[in-house]
């Protein structure tokens, strides 16, 4: 049996116009920045991330083999990787305990309850993300190629039998730049403060995920990102993407490979 402690409230207060964090609290008590940001990490690669994945088991078609090789080799890779995530990641505990990573009183399967709380509470609504379009980068370029990507997918729908679009976007675009703001907004694992006495388990955990479980796999033995698909839906996509934010494209994946 797992017994956990859950808080009412996560609060971040930002002010967008300066880009700075104001204060943060949860429930009644006042983080540090530190806390804040191991927090936040926390609660991005359990709960936030988990639920792409989740949405993209409704985006792949593994019947689609002799036709279509492209979108089963896209299907294949996605559902083995969302598989690892979820259940082989949860099998190196041990070991890293061993290499003294995490503390010993680290429980998979506490992780693992995160991670169905995560898929549990779903996906809100949330359609106030457009009051942050011009504040953040990344919302306007998702929301810009979000139309672009579901118009082209219409033109090529034949070409996804049985994909939902929304949840084909959400493990394409969606989770390949996830990982890259992750990349991006945690420079140096070493910020995660394995020391603080409430959070280290967290930052433990977190400098794992950054290190090892982030970037991009080497060594892939196919193409996998939007730019050089060979695919017309793809490309058009990436193209006009390009538009919008052509360094963020670069980075847009055909499927989950990480």
């Amino acid at each position: 049996m797992i017994f956990v402690a859950r808080s009412g409230l996560f609060e971040v207060i930002i002010n967008t116009s300066k880009k700075q964090m104001v204060c943060a609290n949860l429930d009644n008590q006042s983080l540090t920045p530190s806390q804040t940001l191991t927090l936040c990490w926390f609660n991005t690669i359990t709960m936030n991330h988990v639920k792409i994945h989740a949405l993209a088991n409704w985006a792949v078609n593994l019947d689609a083999t002799q036709n279509n090789p492209l979108l089963f080799r896209n299907s294949l890779v996605t559902v083995i990787y969302n598989h690892y995530g979820y259940h082989s990641f949860l099998t190196f505990f041990d070991f890293w305990k061993k290499c003294a990573l995490l503390d010993k009183s680290w429980k998979a399967s506490s992780l693992k309850y995160a991670f169905d709380v995560g898929i549990n509470e779903n996906i809100q609504a949330h359609p106030d993300i457009t009051d942050l379009y011009k504040h953040s980068r990344l919302v306007k370029f998702i929301v810009l190629v979000r139309k672009i990507f579901l118009k082209h997918f219409d033109n090529y729908k034949d070409f996804f039998p049985g994909i939902n679009a929304e949840a084909l976007f959400a493990g394409t675009v969606l989770h390949s730049l996830d990982h890259k703001m992750m990349e991006w907004n945690l420079d140096d694992p070493l910020w995660l403060d394995v020391h603080d006495k409430q959070f280290r388990m967290m930052a433990q955990l977190g400098r794992i995920v950054r290190v090892g479980f982030v970037s991009d796999v080497p060594g892939l033995y196919f193409h996998k990102k939007f730019k050089d698909s060979g695919h017309p839906f793809y490309e058009s996509v990436y193209k006009e993407a390009c538009k919008v934010d052509e360094n963020l494209a670069e980075y847009m994946d055909t499927c989950i490979a990480k």
